[in-house]
C-alpha cells in the first residue's frame, strides 16, 4: 500500500531532475536513513532509479522532500 501511495505521488518516476526512468524502474529511497532511525513512512520516502538512489547513497550527496509527488 505504501509503494502504491509513492507512485501515486510521483506518477513521473524518478524525482532527480532531468532523469526519465519512469516509476516501474523505481526504488523507495528513505530520506533519513532507517538505520539512522528514519521511518518508512511516505513523509519519509522518494522514488528515484537505482542510479540515482546509489548516488544518494554515496557522500556528498543529499536531498530535501518538499511535498508529496
Amino acid at each position: 500500500a505504501l509503494r502504491r501511495k509513492l507512485e501515486l505521488e510521483q506518477p513521473g518516476g524518478c524525482v532527480w531532475h532531468g532523469c526519465s526512468r519512469p516509476v516501474a524502474w523505481t526504488e523507495a529511497h528513505h530520506i533519513i536513513h532507517w538505520a539512522d532511525g528514519g521511518p518508512t513512512n511516505a513523509a519519509n520516502l522518494i522514488l528515484v532509479c537505482r542510479f540515482h538512489h546509489g548516488r544518494l547513497h554515496t557522500e556528498g550527496w543529499t536531498v530535501t522532500k518538499t511535498g508529496p509527488g
